[in-house]
């Protein structure tokens, strides 16, 4: 059979090669570059000797088949990790310790994390520890000792990635930061050690208010600047504060003050749990909404003017409440509304 006819029979599929008795290098070279795998492995099983270059064509088009090549260069072993970093593993299971050009590009190339599972730690060095964590923080998992900056790299990148470190040590208050800088929610690992700092506590509300919940779950301090941070950013964690912790804190008026005019409707919550809000907190309420107006029982006729003239609409609730408003506040509600009118139309349904 003519080469010609070879070539045709193994570029529809390289492995077909296995058919062919004595195939010339150019015919190796097709099967190899053609779809299809273990070319090179039928190629050795006919005791023939492939060429580096055919080699190379193996790796370059699927860096897995450097399994089937018995003492790859370093060429060869670079070309297999470059395409495929987890390649590394055949080289280290024939014996080979590959170099740290080749360590580096394998750490370089795509899967990451599992070519630094496959390279002994006394080969890891710290270039290649810091390759691995920069393209995924979840490497920290197979370094023994990371280093500080390892660590920040890391934890700035993947959640995961400090929650492991938190298991394994005590990270310094620098890592804390970075942490909770990039997600609030790592307050929890923290705690789970030691107390936090209270630059890393405010660090971590001002990333993520709702990282309080751990904190109120905590023996740690929290001191009223630390809630008022909280409720400025998200008025909603009033409601962490009056009634998800284990402990009981009383807002003072200026929490108060800020959560309402974040979150107007937090207003209910200071009413559920039987906080009297003073008429500063409830103008503040119905100043952000005036629909907030509705959780504000009896509210003085300067909370519903201030309520009416942000919504028309929320004249509805002082009908609702069995209040009849005055003129004042009706003209009021139908100048901020024309349509707030329909409830002054309604008010005998009421």
């Amino acid at each position: 059979m003519s080469e010609a006819k070879h070539l045709e029979i193994v570029e529809d599929h390289g492995a077909m090669i296995e058919k062919i008795e004595n195939p010339s290098e150019v015919v190796q070279l097709a099967a190899v570059r053609a779809n299809g795998s273990r070319a090179i492995k039928y190629i050795y099983e006919k005791g023939i000797i492939p060429s580096e270059a055919v080699q190379l064509a193996a790796v370059e088009k699927d860096g897995g088949e450097i399994q089937w090549i018995p003492n790859p260069s370093e060429a060869v072993q670079l070309a297999a990790v470059k395409k495929l970093g987890s390649s590394i593993e055949y080289i280290y299971a024939k014996g080979i310790n590959p170099s740290e050009a080749v360590r580096l590009a394998a750490t370089r190339s795509n899967s990451l994390v599992t070519v630094l599972k496959y390279i002994p730690t006394e080969f890891q060095t710290e270039e290649i520890q810091l390759e691995a964590v920069k393209s995924d923080g979840d490497a920290l998992k197979y370094i023994p000792n990371p280093t500080e900056e390892m660590q920040l790299i890391a934890v700035r990148k993947d959640n995961t990635a400090f929650e492991f470190l938190c298991r394994r040590i005590l990270p310094s208050e620098n890592v804390q930061l970075a942490a909770v800088l990039h997600s609030g929610y790592n307050l929890r690992y923290i705690l789970e050690k030691t107390i936090p700092s209270e630059k890393v506590q405010f660090a971590a509300i001002a990333n993520d208010p709702q990282a309080l919940i751990w904190l109120l779950d905590s023996k740690c301090h929290i001191s009223n600047e630390l809630i008022l941070l909280a409720t400025e950013n998200d008025g909603s964690v009033i409601k962490l504060i009056l009634f998800k912790g284990r402990r009981i804190i009383i807002p003072n008026t200026a929490i108060q003050l800020a959560a309402v005019r974040n979150y107007s409707f937090a207003i209910k919550w200071l009413y559920e749990a039987g906080i009297k809000p003073s008429e500063k907190v409830k103008l503040a309420a119905v100043k952000n909404c005036g629909l907030a107006l509705e959780f504000i029982p009896n509210p003085s006729e300067a909370v519903q003017l201030a309520a009416v003239k942000q919504n028309g609409h929320a004249i509805r609730f002082l009908y609702h409440s069995g209040i009849t408003p005055s003129e004042e506040v009706k003209r009021a509600a139908i100048g901020r509304n024309k349509r707030a009118i329909i409830h002054t139309f309604k008010e005998c349904e009421y």
